[in-house]
């Protein structure tokens, strides 16, 4: 369970909540797991938030609901709404992991229908899947619609402390409900290449990680591909057992796509740039109460365009948060 409360400027597209004004929200997130065989379990993962510092207000549903098959001692299979197998920071996205209290805006944690195979050999690692959702940011094109793509993904672990890894995925990026799309073409007849880096380190009391993503998108009002790169890098220092300082940078140039309004034949496409940092400290007041705060600043150097503008801002957040083992509770009353 978390409790947060927010203060932030008005008018950032990243960062403003509540139109600036003092808010708070509470997340509630629940997840389970059944073992039915020493091979084969069930995951799920549901959540529930609400408060004015969310946009939505109120919002409740299910993330993950999965089956997780391990065929061999180096081969797994895993289908059903799945966590997306590309990025570093969706396994990393609950409160009690995020080493600060905002997350990468490069793309956010999705959980697709699809089905994907993972594996080891040696200090090689896999996966090779097919999901339904592109990665996206649906502050900068429109909600997706579901097709089957592919994703691949390697990596190698260099040592005990170093991992490098390497991800791709091509396929369709807009919804079926797109409006005015041009003379001949579908809402699918536009496809999104995305390739990726990423990396882990650690050694000591500091862990550190980075991503960096290369994108292309064919865009209907575009005549040639519009290219991204984008990347982030955090730092996370434990200085006592209880307390902790992190920070994360991050530099993009986003391709900025959609319809200039649901009535209009024209699109709007080009690129933004954004850069953005986060800096927080934690303190661990038990093993399941943390408490963390941050300050965040964005800066919007070059807007796609003046139609759409993207104002400087901040935010200071302030979060506490409880994860409790209700079985462990019950094993210890009976």
């Amino acid at each position: 369970m978390d409790a947060e409360g927010w203060k932030t400027d008005p008018g950032s597209r990243l960062l403003a909540r509540n139109n600036g004004n003092a808010a708070v929200e509470g997340r509630l997130t629940l997840w389970g797991a059944l073992r039915v065989s020493s091979r084969l379990d069930f995951l799920a993962i549901g959540e529930a938030e609400a408060g004015k510092a969310d946009p939505r207000r109120t919002r409740w549903d299910y993330d993950l609901l999965e089956a997780r098959a391990r065929l061999t001692r180096a081969l797994t299979f895993e289908g059903g709404r799945i966590l997306m197998p590309m990025g570093l920071f969706g396994a990393r996205r609950f409160s009690n992991i995020n080493p600060v209290i905002g997350a990468p805006d490069m793309y956010p944690a999705e959980y697709p229908w699809g089905a994907k195979l993972s594996g080891t050999a040696g200090a090689l690692d896999w996966r090779a899947a097919m999901i339904s959702l592109p990665v996206v940011n649906v502050r900068y094109t429109p909600a997706p619609s579901g097709q089957l793509r592919p994703l691949l993904g390697a990596g190698i672990n260099l040592g005990p402390s170093l991992h490098i890894g390497a991800s791709v995925t091509h396929g369709s990026y807009l919804n079926r409900s797109s409006p005015n799309l041009p003379s001949g073409t579908t809402w699918d007849s536009y496809k999104q290449t995305i390739a990726s880096g990423d990396m882990r380190f650690s050694v000591g009391y500091v862990d550190s990680r980075a991503e960096v993503a290369w994108t292309s998108y064919n865009a209907p009002a575009a005549s040639a591909p519009l290219h991204g790169l984008g990347a982030y890098a955090e730092s996370k220092v434990t200085l006592t057992p209880r307390i902790f300082i992190a920070v994360r940078l991050e530099h993009f140039k986003y391709a900025f796509i959609g319809p200039f309004s649901p009535v209009s034949p024209y699109w709007v496409s080009g690129l933004t740039t954004e850069n953005n940092g986060e800096v927080g400290i934690g303190y661990r007041l038990s093993n399941a109460l943390l408490v963390k705060t941050s300050v965040r600043k964005d800066h919007w150097p070059d807007p796609a365009t003046p139609s759409f503008p993207t104002p400087d801002g901040y935010a200071v957040a302030l979060q506490i948060s409880w994860h409790a083992y209700p079985l462990d509770a019950l094993a210890r009353v009976y």
